[in-house]
């Protein structure tokens, strides 16, 4: 999917499709909707894929075992799904009064989904190799919290506080165990212009994963469409 798709539908499933205010407490509660992701050749879970419903404004990430539930009122839907390594699917689904059960098919895509995985196993080499602590997370948990963007997602997580920066620095600061300090942002291994403030651009199903140095000196993001067009071309982290 491409970043307008993902801003498009950018908050597609879960809360949306029964929002808990349009609901009284008396009334039934609306079928289930119980899927599972697995790959089509192997039949084996796929973990972490993303999943859109059309129509509804939230995103939902399947778990490790390949499953989502959702609630959904009477009609018909549009399912999208989207995971590294798969190609995209797009299939419908109608919901009846009755609860149900599905199962989405992924086609993998053996090379890329090889050179993701080394794409990350060279992240995770670079972390250990610095002398600094660091934290991360992944594009399951972004999607998973409630926070409308990367900035909110980080600022909860890691406990960033926005802070007044001393003296003429470019960078917004924070207070990072207790002093401000400016944070300095990488975006797909670029400095980001705005620094901790560029976050807020993006929503945590664009991302594939975040890294966080030092308590929140140094964040750096990796968007979906970056590992993947890297992945593709075998570029990889130094």
């Amino acid at each position: 999917m491409t970043r307008s798709h993902f801003a498009a539908a950018l908050t597609a499933l879960f809360m949306a499709a029964v929002p808990a205010a349009a609901q009284s407490a008396d009334d039934p509660p609306l079928p289930l909707l119980t899927g599972r992701v697995v790959d089509r050749a192997s039949g084996a879970a796929v973990p972490d894929a993303i999943i859109y419903v059309g129509s509804v404004d939230q995103a939902i990430a399947a778990g490790e075992d390949g499953l989502f539930r959702i609630r959904l009122k009477p009609g018909y839907y549009q399912v999208q799904v989207s995971r590294l390594g798969y190609a995209d699917l797009t299939t419908s689904v109608s919901i009846s009064a009755d609860d149900r059960s599905l199962t989405i098919e992924m086609e993998a895509e053996p090379v890329l989904l090889e050179r993701v995985q080394v794409f990350g196993n060279r992240l995770k080499s670079r972390r250990n190799s610095r002398p600094v602590s660091s934290v991360v997370f992944d594009r399951r948990e972004m999607v998973a919290s409630a926070a409308p963007d990367v900035l909110e997602f980080v600022r909860t997580r890691v406990g960033l506080t926005r802070a007044t920066c001393r003296g003429s620095s470019m960078t917004p600061c924070a207070y990072v165990r207790g002093e401000a300090l400016p944070v300095a942002v990488t975006v797909d291994e670029m400095p980001a212009i705005g620094g901790l403030d560029a976050l807020a651009m993006y929503r945590g199903d664009e991302l594939h994963m975040v890294e966080v140095y030092g308590g929140g000196r140094l964040v750096k993001v990796y968007t979906v469409a970056y590992v993947e067009h890297a992945a593709r071309r075998g570029w990889y982290p130094m």
